[in-house]
């Protein structure tokens, strides 16, 4: 029997850290919630990401959630990191009319970021975040 190159076990080593670190991620990572509420009836649209990828959707003034689909490993390794990014930042609660949140929710930290574009803009970091977020909604 020949023996394999050694690369080939370079390549089984490889694939075996690249799944782990991904586990690693997605163990300290618990939910992310983030949508709009406010306006006259006062609903909030919910999205929650959990920690498998499978995203759900609570609906205005209902408290039950509806699965809606899932996103893949690479994607919700993308979401962590950009969420760990914000451990370090400060919270931020500036309700008005409509509102839009992001709720970062990992062993690490617990962060909750609360705003109004017609009172006070978020912090740039923290719009393109919810923007990238909603963009995956769009995509489902």
């Amino acid at each position: 029997m020949k023996n394999k190159p050694p690369y080939f076990l370079a390549v089984i080593c490889g694939s075996f850290l690249i799944s782990l670190l991904a586990w690693t991620s997605t163990k300290n990572f618990y939910q992310i919630k983030f949508g709009e509420g406010g306006g006259i009836v006062g609903g909030r649209t919910e999205y929650t990401i959990d920690s498998k990828g499978e995203i759900y959707k609570q609906f205005p003034l209902k408290s039950e959630k509806q699965k809606i689909g899932k996103v893949s490993t690479k994607t919700l390794n993308e979401i962590i990191k950009k969420a760990e990014s914000f451990c370090l930042s400060d919270s931020i609660f500036i309700k008005g009319n409509h509102y839009y949140f992001v709720e970062i929710e990992m062993k690490s930290c617990k962060k909750k970021f609360l705003w109004s574009n017609s009172n006070s803009p978020p912090t740039k970091n923290i719009a393109d975040f919810y923007t990238f977020l909603i963009s995956i909604i769009n995509k489902k």
